[in-house]
């Protein structure tokens, strides 16, 4: 019997080689492309914590109508819906958590709310039920749990709130965050309403400004490579463990996750992998497979971070939303070029490897350091000057060469760290 029954088992559309190119995950990227960007800059003007809350509400019917409804053309209307509201969560979601999270504390968080963590718990629930409309109606249920603690335990960004000077709604938010953190995790202070800025007006901004269009190509490389390379092992991963794919599945997973936690405990993971070694090919393709996993996790991490750091706050979820359909177009190309993997499978390793060499180069010598930024600066100056000509790094109003300010004790967020 088979390990799991899939929709394409029900459906059978596989068999059409039409659709063998026009998949199911293609038309749910697809979805994910037009959502980052219009949900991004949805939050960039009516906030975080209320678009993130819209895009689950309307998401999560989307997705348990794509497997309740047997017809096979609603399954791919409502896949294509499913991605369209998953861009919010994507985008919005990671932006709300990282703007109320420390500078310290983000890359930890991320070991939590990443890729590895969803897919060994959607691993697990297959697993479990062995049948795809069952896995899809309990996952449904999770994220329907999800949305009142959303609503109750989260403030609004105040990050978001200080830059349209909302000073009593910004102090509320911050009162939560430290009756959450159960100690004075920010302190506040005055803030004032930044110029709206609308989104045409935006995305010229991010283009015409000499730092801000460098930093965008930047990020452009960064997430074209890293998801082009992350989706593709993701695809392939089956040959690490051919002859059982949960098991496979869920060692990697931990291993990716135990990568952020610390360099010890993924040690100790490696080691356990070694011991399923026989179930693949040879040890030193698995062990490559492990390192490239855990590398490209972290850049992932990286790029997510990069975005919002590098990003002012008025024009951050448009900017994040360009960069995340960039990764989704590279999604979508990973699926097409699977082709060259069945034709000559080094050619498709050949492939990551050159992207992986341009995107490090573009990375060493266009990727600035933003450890510690306090994101209510980035780019303070860079959107309050009416003025056009070049603005350099150096007084483009960053403190992010101000880790020494943020180790001082500077403000975070819109305030001070205790």
């Amino acid at each position: 019997e088979a390990a799991f029954h899939s929709a394409a088992e029900d459906f059978g559309h596989y068999c059409n080689e039409k659709h063998r190119v026009f998949r199911t995950e293609t038309v749910q990227y697809a979805g994910v492309f037009v959502g980052t960007i219009l949900f991004g800059t949805f939050s960039d003007i009516w906030g975080r914590k209320k678009i993130l809350l819209i895009g689950m509400i309307l998401g999560i019917p989307s997705m348990l109508a794509s497997s309740e409804i047997n017809n096979f053309e609603c399954f791919y209307i409502f896949r294509v819906l499913t991605g369209f509201f998953n861009g919010c969560s994507m985008v919005v979601g990671w932006g709300l958590i990282s703007e109320l999270a420390a500078p310290d504390k983000r890359m930890h968080l991320r070991a939590f709310a990443t890729y590895p963590m969803g897919r060994a718990i959607i691993t697990l629930i297959c697993y479990l039920t062995g049948h795809w409309k069952w896995s899809n109606r309990i996952l449904s249920i999770i994220c329907a749990i999800v949305v009142p603690l959303i609503w109750w335990l989260l403030p609004e960004s105040h990050v978001w709130l200080a830059s349209q000077g909302r000073q009593e709604e910004y102090e509320a938010s911050i009162d939560k965050m430290n009756w959450l953190a159960g100690y004075d995790y920010f302190e506040k202070k005055k803030v004032q309403a930044k110029k709206k800025v609308k989104t045409g007006r935006a995305l010229k901004k991010l283009i015409v400004h000499p730092l801000l269009r460098k930093r965008l190509i930047c990020l452009f490389s960064l997430w074209l490579v890293t998801f082009y390379t992350s989706y593709g092992l993701t695809l392939n991963s089956d040959g690490m463990f051919k002859s059982s794919f949960y098991i496979g599945q869920f060692i990697l997973c931990g291993l990716l996750v135990a990568a952020k936690l610390g360099a010890s405990v993924a040690g100790i993971l490696g080691a356990l992998i070694l011991v399923f070694a026989q179930q693949s090919g040879t040890v030193p393709f698995m062990i490559s497979y492990m390192l490239a996993s855990i590398m490209i996790e972290l850049c992932a991490d990286i790029c997510y971070l990069a975005v919002n750091e590098l990003m002012p706050t008025e024009i951050r979820g448009v900017a994040t939303g360009v960069s995340s359909m960039v990764g989704r177009i590279a999604n979508i190309a990973t699926a097409v070029s699977s082709a060259v993997r069945e034709k000559w499978e080094p050619g498709y390793y050949i492939i990551l490897m050159t992207l992986g060499i341009i995107n490090w180069v573009v990375a060493f010598f266009l990727l600035d350091e933003t450890k510690g930024v306090d994101l209510n600066e980035v780019g303070a100056d860079v959107m309050a000057s009416s003025r056009s000509e070049p603005v350099s790094p150096a007084n483009s109003g960053e403190k992010a060469a101000m880790s020494t300010g943020v180790a001082e004790g500077e403000g975070e967020e819109g305030g001070s760290i205790k």
